[in-house]
């Protein structure tokens, strides 16, 4: 399966220590997600869509495990969406 990078805006909290946590992020058509939970954060390359270096966070979306990622060099956000 294909997959293409979905860049998105992100409502971000950031705590005294610089620790960054996604509240929630808006999809390309105006669709706002909350973030239920960050499951885990670390860098890593995105599964589908290239090699940069990005930054992953595993989150909960709705009850569902999503992957959300932001770009180091740019610190754009950006999700994997499978093209059908």
């Amino acid at each position: 399966m294909d997959y293409e990078k979905v860049y998105v805006a992100v409502t971000l909290k950031v705590d005294r220590e610089g620790n960054v946590r996604p509240l929630s992020f808006e999809w390309e058509d105006g669709r706002v997600f909350a973030v239920d939970r960050v499951l885990s954060q670390g860098m890593a390359p995105a599964r589908h869509v290239g090699a940069i270096l990005t930054k992953r966070f595993d989150i909960k979306v709705s009850g569902a495990e999503r992957e959300l990622y932001v770009e180091t060099r740019t610190n754009r956000w950006f999700v994997e969406k499978p093209l059908v």
